[in-house]
């Protein structure tokens, strides 16, 4: 079990470690200080309305409105649609990632806290990589929680799989 790869960080460094995360995935947007969705939502809405009323009004007969000019504001509705659903999933992805990344830079729960400390008894690794954590004044977050029990479970596996071999080879 090595976990001299993983770099607990100090407190200084979390908001570095976002920064860097959330500049791989597109940020959304904006125009005028507003979500591009957000606008293109707006124009939908507004367009399908439009739609609505001038289909309203060929319907009764209105001599300024005809089906070609519902049929365009129709089609203008679904291309503002179509965009708006683009830039929301792009919108979506963003905000997903920027909470993933604030749940894995969260400090580490009470019994997350507990389960290291029970992996710490029992692993020599765990216990001198940890010692070493906190006496460099880092914080034990998710992310190190996920790291230590990733290592430990490939390393409890390791160790089932070799006492297994060795009751087939007895």
């Amino acid at each position: 079990m090595d976990l001299s790869k993983h770099n607990c960080l100090f407190e200084a460094e979390v908001s570095e470690f976002k920064h860097e995360h959330m500049k791989a995935i597109p940020r959304p947007r904006r125009l005028d200080g507003e979500r591009l969705s957000s606008l293109f939502r707006k124009v939908a809405g507004a367009l399908a309305v439009v739609t609505l009323l001038t289909a309203l009004g060929a319907l009764s007969g209105l001599p300024l409105v005809d089906w070609p000019l519902v049929g365009v504001f129709a089609v203008m509705a679904f291309a503002a649609f179509i965009l708006m659903v683009r830039e929301e999933s792009r919108d979506q992805d963003w905000d997903r990632e920027s909470r993933l990344i604030d749940i894995e830079l969260r400090e580490a729960s009470p019994q997350q806290k507990e389960w290291i400390l029970e992996q710490y008894e029992k692993h020599y690794e765990v216990s001198r990589t940890v010692t070493s954590w906190i006496a460099q004044g880092k914080t034990i977050r998710v992310r190190d929680y996920c790291a230590i029990r990733l290592k430990v479970e490939a390393a409890e596996q390791r160790m089932h799989a070799h006492r297994v071999e060795q009751a087939l080879r007895a």
